[in-house]
Formats: structure tokens, C-alpha cells, sequence
């Protein structure tokens, strides 16, 4: 997909990662959670891979408590 690089190559002023259900459409799941990172001058497309990821990884398992110790109906 080239995400990160197309992003870049657009001229985009911020990546992100979003956790949501799994539906059967792609990434049409109700959203539990984003972050937003920059993209700063001079990125390439490892360098923010790297900075999402890391967002990945402090965003995950923050929604996972949460929708572990929310309500169930």
C-alpha cells in the first residue's frame, strides 16, 4: 500500500493509526481509538512508519483495556 510514502509524496501534515472493530467491509468497523502523529520535514517513509508505530504501540493496548472494562450489554 505505501501508506507512509504516499502520505509523504501528498504533501500530508500528519499520519496516524486508528483500532476498530473488525467488520466484513475494510476498515468499516465502529472506530475505538486514533493517534495522530507528524510528518516532519525530511521524513521518509521508514522513518515515519517508525514514529506510527510507535503510536501503534502506546494506542493499543490502551484501547484494549478499555474496551475490556467497558459495559457489556
Amino acid at each position: 500500500l505505501n501508506t507512509h510514502a504516499r502520505a509523504i509524496e501528498a504533501g500530508d501534515h500528519e499520519a496516524g493509526c486508528t483500532v476498530h472493530i473488525v467488520t466484513e467491509g475494510v476498515d468499516e468497523g465502529p472506530v475505538l481509538g486514533q493517534a495522530r502523529v507528524p510528518i516532519l520535514p525530511g521524513d521518509t517513509a521508514e522513518i515515519l512508519s517508525e514514529r506510527v508505530k510507535a503510536a501503534e504501540h502506546q494506542l493499543y493496548p490502551r484501547i484494549l483495556m478499555n474496551f475490556l472494562n467497558a459495559p457489556k450489554p
